[in-house]
């Protein structure tokens, strides 16, 4: 099966290794978040997928998460397919 460790940077830092069913980022960080207790927020537009609240923190004007697959920024999370090797890190930005 697939396996994505998601590292979440936000005062600590944790790394769950998620196993999503679907290849969909949105699966591995809700099964992320399930792990540690918590829970995710999207917002749609159109085919779009936006990440709205991720642990208890929102996207607002005093902070933002940063999500990164593989290094790289995503910000429409609908857009990007899981495959084995990859990771993903959430950092939350405070303003």
């Amino acid at each position: 099966p697939l396996a994505v460790p998601v590292t979440i940077v936000n005062n600590t830092t944790t790394t769950v290794t998620t196993q999503p069913k679907t290849g969909l980022v949105t699966d591995a960080l809700a099964r992320a978040a399930a792990t540690l207790h918590g829970t995710v927020t999207y917002t749609s537009r159109g085919s779009s997928i936006y990440l709205q609240k991720y642990l208890g923190q929102a996207n607002t004007t005093t902070g933002t998460w940063l999500v990164q697959l593989n290094g790289q920024s995503i910000v429409d999370l609908s857009q990007s397919t899981l495959k084995q090797g990859d990771s993903i890190v959430m950092t939350y930005l405070a303003s």
